[in-house]
C-alpha cells in the first residue's frame, strides 16, 4: 500500500535562465544580418540602370502591351538574354503600381539580398553546432564589401535573379544533405 506521508526530498529552487544561450542566438542574429543589411544599403545607395537593363523594360512595356517579347512592335526579333527575368519583371510590372524602372532596381535588390540571405541559411546549415556557437558569415562578408555586388544589384539584369536561384539550390542542397536521405 502506497504511504501518505510527505517527501522529504528538498524544495526545488528555479535555476536561472542560461543566459549564455540567448546571449549567442542575439549574437548569431545580429552577426547574420548585418552583411545582410550593408549589402541592402550600399545596393540603394549605388542603384542604376545599365542600359541593357533599358532593353529589357521596353521588351516588358512590349510585351504587357500585348505585342509578345520583341524589342520593336512588328519585328520578331528576340532581344532578351533571359527570359525568365523578362517574365518576372513583367508578372511585377502588372501587380506592383510603381514605374518599371523603380520595380527592376527594387526587385534586383531584393532577390539579391534574399539570395545572399538564402545561400548564409544553407552554410549554416551544414556547420555542426551547439545552443553556444555564434556564426560568423565570412563568405558572405567577402561578398558584400565587393563593389560589383552593390552595384549589378539594381542594374535592370539578372544579377539578382541570379542570386536567388544559386541561394535557394545552397539552402534545398544543404537541407538535403542534412536530412540523410538519399536522392
Amino acid at each position: 500500500m502506497p504511504s501518505i506521508a510527505p517527501t522529504l526530498d528538498a524544495p526545488r529552487v528555479p535555476t536561472p535562465p542560461d543566459h549564455s544561450r540567448r546571449r549567442a542566438r542575439v549574437t548569431t542574429a545580429v552577426v547574420l544580418l548585418a552583411p545582410l543589411v550593408v549589402l541592402a544599403v550600399a545596393a540603394w545607395s549605388y542603384r542604376w540602370m545599365s542600359d541593357d537593363g533599358f532593353i529589357n523594360l521596353r521588351i516588358v512595356d512590349q510585351l504587357t502591351s500585348g505585342h509578345g517579347p520583341v524589342f520593336n512592335q512588328g519585328e520578331r526579333v528576340e532581344a532578351a538574354t533571359s527570359p525568365l527575368w523578362i517574365y518576372v519583371l513583367t508578372a511585377a510590372d502588372l501587380v506592383v503600381p510603381l514605374r518599371l524602372e523603380w520595380i527592376a532596381v527594387l526587385v534586383g535588390i531584393t532577390l539579391t539580398v534574399a539570395g545572399t540571405a538564402l545561400a548564409m541559411l544553407g552554410a549554416g546549415r551544414l556547420i555542426e553546432r551547439d545552443d553556444r556557437t555564434v556564426l560568423v558569415p565570412a563568405g558572405a562578408l567577402v561578398l558584400v564589401v565587393l563593389p560589383p555586388m552593390w552595384k549589378f544589384a539594381s542594374s535592370g539584369l539578372e544579377n539578382g535573379l541570379t542570386f536567388a536561384w544559386l541561394g535557394a539550390t545552397c539552402a534545398l542542397l544543404a537541407a538535403w544533405a542534412r536530412s540523410g536521405r538519399p536522392f
